[in-house]
């Protein structure tokens, strides 16, 4: 709850400050908050970057390429050996119907 009353307050990672006693709003454990972030700072960036969708990645193919059609060969060895030799069936008829699509 502490951290998102920082995150609440100061909306972006870099602009919370890095000392608690800079701080301009009063949650509990804040000197013990301040120092975690401080030491893993550089880690929720890079976590955050990590869930940011990216939309300027190039895909090096047509969009239409990139269309499901349906279970590969091979899948139905790979369903078996997971125990699951339903999944070809079910991947056969999900293609089925968004070949409509």
């Amino acid at each position: 709850m502490s951290a998102a009353t920082v995150l609440a307050r100061y909306r972006h990672l870099e602009h919370v400050p890095k000392l608690a006693t800079e701080w301009d709003v009063s949650v509990r454990g804040a000197l013990r908050l301040a120092t975690t972030l401080a030491e893993q700072r550089e880690r929720a960036l890079l976590f955050r970057e990590l869930a940011t969708l990216r939309t300027d990645a190039p895909l090096g193919v047509d969009v239409d390429a990139l269309r499901w059609r349906g279970p590969r060969a091979g899948f139905t060895a790979w369903a078996t050996r997971l125990g699951a030799p339903q999944l070809h069936a079910r991947a056969a008829a999900l293609a089925r119907a968004t070949a409509l699509y």
